[in-house]
């Protein structure tokens, strides 16, 4: 299937919607040499390389090493469909078949991996003989497929990432719960990032436990409060809800995340929107304080600081108080 301004191979009018690279994952070996003859192969330079018992930088609590050797490199995405770039990367790569065949038999794992960006519906046509050429040299092919045009989300403004314990980690076993991990401009940021987060510590546990969301800017989620609660008297919201004219996307901006945890027995944290200032996300919160639901936990409200296309969490807290927007 394709969607307007799309084909079924991968194409839009504005050039490929796609991205793809050949991983190495292994249990110990050094990769950097390996890596690099891909790379001159590819005509492109590896994106990451580590090995085993390399320390991740900036971990946290510190110590922390790597449990395995890995490299990816990317294939230059500036020309052809999705199955003609898995055509010439398997040529590419013929002449290293036996050293990678070799890397199999010790316990490595080999992927192509691809990202879709889609708009609304498309497809990626791949030929028996071609994934049988894969399948040959033990090549497995992971498709991740991410919404929202190349240039942002669809009719949104960022989008949001999250990351949530799944079935299928490293221990077998099955969690629950997640958390936002950072807003992007679009749909190649959410790639990159989601690309760099699997490899850190606890994400790397459950590296199939992202999903992206879109997010508006300056707008308000929750406009009506939540529950079936009553707001007591004198304690009602303002006459009309914040209205805020959508700010300027800016690389690298500050983004203020307001939102309201709810306390008792049942914990929960709601998001009340990503503003562009403080001051419109404590407007925001000024409004939400005389709501159903919200009401019955006033002390509850936070506003978080992220950065644009930032990963890992927010920098810090903003005040939750009301200020003139």
């Amino acid at each position: 299937m394709s969607g307007a301004g799309m084909s079924e191979d991968g194409m839009s009018e504005d050039g490929p919607n796609w991205r793809l690279s050949f991983r190495v994952h292994h249990p110990s070996a050094d990769l950097s040499a390996l890596a690099e003859r891909i790379g001159d192969a590819f005509d492109m330079d590896p994106t990451a390389v580590w090995r085993a018992g390399a320390p991740y930088p900036n971990a946290r609590p510190p110590g922390q090493v790597r449990d395995r050797s890995y490299c990816t490199i990317p294939w230059p995405n500036d020309r052809g469909t999705v199955a003609t770039a898995l055509a010439e990367s398997l040529a590419a790569l013929g002449p290293l078949r036996e050293e990678l065949a070799g890397l199999v038999a010790a316990g490595a794992r080999l992927d192509f991996f691809v990202g879709l960006f889609v708009e609304s519906m498309m497809g990626a046509v791949l030929p028996p003989g071609l994934l049988g050429r894969m399948a040959g040299m033990g090549i497995e092919l992971q498709l991740d497929i991410y919404g929202g045009p190349r240039g942002g989300p669809m009719g949104a403004d960022l989008l949001v990432l999250r990351h949530s314990p799944v079935a299928g980690g490293r221990d077998g076993g099955e969690m629950e719960g997640g958390a936002v991990v950072g807003f992007y401009r679009d749909a190649w940021a959410v790639s990159d990032a989601i690309a760099r987060l699997r490899e850190r510590p606890g994400f790397c546990d459950w590296p199939d436990g992202f999903a992206s969301d879109l997010q508006w800017l300056d707008a308000m989620a929750w406009p009506d409060g939540f529950g079936d609660g009553d707001v007591p008297p004198g304690h009602g919201p303002p006459l009309a809800p914040p209205v805020f004219a959508r700010g300027a996307i800016r690389p690298g901006m500050a983004l203020y995340r307001a939102t309201h945890r709810r306390g008792g027995g049942a914990p929960d944290t709601k998001g009340l929107g990503v503003f562009s200032s403080p001051a419109r996300a404590a407007g925001a919160i000024a409004w939400a304080r005389g709501l159903p639901g919200f009401c019955d936990w006033p002390d509850g409200f936070a506003v978080e600081v992220w950065r644009l296309d930032a990963d890992g969490g927010p920098e810090g807290m903003a005040s939750p108080q009301a200020h003139a927007p």
